[in-house]
């Protein structure tokens, strides 16, 4: 949750948007950037009310309170060199190969459980001048193949199964004043 008096104390801003007559003209983003401090208080209103379509309303299935909250508390990014390769990407690639790329870098820190690590690779890599290189880093921090052991599991014959059953099934022999022994 976001700032729990947050609704009453901060009046709704709608993202800035671009003019009517430009937008007309392509297919570029309606709306302008938001100004971060104006962003973490627009994300601060948010007071998990419970409302289903809040909920469910993300084409990603983020649950927009979550997601408002981590704004808020500016802690959207695992470490600041996450932050850091977001903003040098958004402003040398396009919003959506940027978000891709950023995507890409968490899911990658998530899946290898390699979050610290990467993170001193994306900071070396910004500090030369350079941007985070995906394929670079996913090869950076593959599995190293003669860790994973070969597993091989051979199945035995149905048959065993029966014949299995067959030394467990019980004793008529041991049959002791009509009880099983």
């Amino acid at each position: 949750m976001g700032k729990p008096t947050g609704f009453i104390e901060i009046t709704r801003k709608k993202s800035p948007t671009r003019p009517i007559a430009e937008r007309l003209r392509d297919w570029s983003e309606v709306y302008l950037p938001y100004p971060e401090p104006e962003l973490r208080d627009q994300a601060a209103r948010c007071m998990d009310c419970g409302i289903p379509f809040c909920h469910n309303g993300c084409p990603v299935n983020n649950m927009i309170p979550d997601w408002n909250n981590l704004v808020y508390r500016d802690q959207l990014f695992p470490r600041r060199a996450y932050a850091r390769a977001f903003e040098a990407l958004l402003a040398k690639q396009s919003e959506k190969q940027a978000c891709r790329t950023m995507v890409g870098l968490l899911a990658l820190a998530h899946e290898r459980a390699c979050e610290a690590d990467l993170a001193h690779a994306i900071d070396a890599d910004l500090d030369a001048g350079g941007l985070p290189d995906l394929d670079r880093l996913r090869d950076r921090f593959k599995p190293d193949q003669a860790v994973i052991p070969h597993v091989a599991v051979e199945l035995v014959p149905l048959s065993a199964y029966d014949e299995l059953a067959a030394v467990r099934a019980p004793n008529a022999d041991l049959v002791l004043d009509g009880g099983v022994a």
